[in-house]
């Protein structure tokens, strides 16, 4: 059983100290779900991811999930602090845009 996802994201998980990958996420827009845990059209945030087989289109977390992905995706690159904005339904984009409207107001 797996979840179909496009619109995906790998994410790249950052200590903002001294960027050292902490791990990686898959982030996505639900296309199809086996599992029935989501519904089509709603956003997943995974947990971390254990195997990345891009030939298949296939993820697989730590704790066994399968996302078959569709379309091409992209990387990104989040600090720790930003996974919980991500589990919100944030996408990269809106990520991007707070931290842009951050950098304005800590000027």
């Amino acid at each position: 059983m797996q979840t179909i996802i496009q619109d995906w994201y790998i994410i790249k998980v950052l200590d903002p100290k001294n960027e050292e990958l902490l791990g990686q996420l898959l982030w996505g827009i639900v296309l199809a779900d086996d599992t029935n845990r989501f519904r089509t059209g709603c956003y997943v945030c995974s947990s971390l991811i254990k195997t990345i087989d891009l030939k298949l289109n296939l993820v697989i977390t730590q704790s066994n999930s399968r996302y078959k992905l569709d379309g091409k995706g992209s990387e990104f690159s989040a600090y720790f602090s930003e996974v919980k904005l991500l589990d919100k339904g944030f996408d990269p984009d809106q990520i991007i845009q707070l931290r842009r409207s951050k950098e304005k107001h800590d000027v």
